[in-house]
């Protein structure tokens, strides 16, 4: 299904909101398992003078029924091409966890491959460092997979206690593991986007100085946030966040 963006059509991207004048462009990836739906919520109370679109990965949601991806830089392939195709200029980009490498690797391609203009402003990166992952989450049993997903507070509890709801959601979640497991950072010139990153103080799956390292990954201007919360402190501290995130948006970028 395709959705209209812009002037054009996309089948990834999915506008939360958009207005006559907007300041700046809002690229929301989601996180491993995560659809859209998820940051539609977590894009309430963005200042509204940002539009916000929010990425649909293939294989959930209404894109169920799409072949999931086959690596992390297939994935940001498609996704660089369709925001350089909306001619949306000068995007922030902002991805959590698995969204993060998609970020990191879509602005790669904006700068390089795709239109000037679209070459993003300022990137986002949050819940995750560049490090090769030492899991292999994604070869785990299934209840092993749910206890993961449980512990890490990314399901309300007892969620996945549904058979059919089980067996909807965790072949998604298993293939982004897969990505995740299986990504490997390709040398490349930095970025010259600004980067800020996000990191939760009670994350169990990276610290935050492991996500501090994005910033030998720009020759733009770096600053990094730590948050109350697990690995899912978005959605602990929604306001927190979507404070840092118009600190981010504002005239002063990442300095204010």
């Amino acid at each position: 299904m395709l959705h209209n963006v812009g002037n054009t059509t996309s089948p990834s991207l999915r506008t939360v909101r958009s207005t006559l004048s907007a300041r700046h462009r809002l690229v929301m990836l989601p996180h491993a398992g995560g659809g859209a739906s998820y940051y539609r919520r977590l894009a309430t109370g963005i200042a509204p003078d940002v539009d916000v679109i929010v990425v649909q990965y293939p294989g959930r949601e209404d894109r169920i029924d799409d072949s999931p991806s086959d690596s992390i830089i297939a994935l940001a392939d498609s996704i660089a091409r369709e925001i350089s195709a909306t001619e949306m200029d000068a995007p922030i980009l902002f991805g959590h966890s698995m969204g993060a490498l998609v970020a990191f690797e879509v602005a790669r391609r904006l700068e390089s491959d795709g239109r000037p203009a679209s070459a993003p402003h300022h990137v986002v990166l949050s819940g995750r460092g560049p490090q090769p992952p030492s899991s292999t989450v994604h070869r785990s049993s299934d209840d092993e997979l749910v206890r993961t997903i449980e512990e890490l507070g990314a399901t309300p509890a007892g969620l996945l206690d549904d058979a059919d709801i089980r067996a909807m959601l965790l072949g998604p979640i298993r293939d982004d593991y897969r990505l995740v497991e299986t990504y490997r950072l390709e040398p490349a010139p930095p970025l010259t986007a600004d980067i800020t990153t996000f990191a939760g103080v009670d994350d169990p799956t990276v610290e935050p100085s492991a996500v501090r390292a994005w910033q030998q990954m720009t020759r733009g201007r770096y600053r990094s946030e730590v948050f109350p919360g697990g690995h899912f402190f978005p959605a602990e501290n929604t306001d927190t966040f979507r404070e840092a995130l118009d600190r981010v948006m504002s005239p002063r970028g990442a300095d204010s």
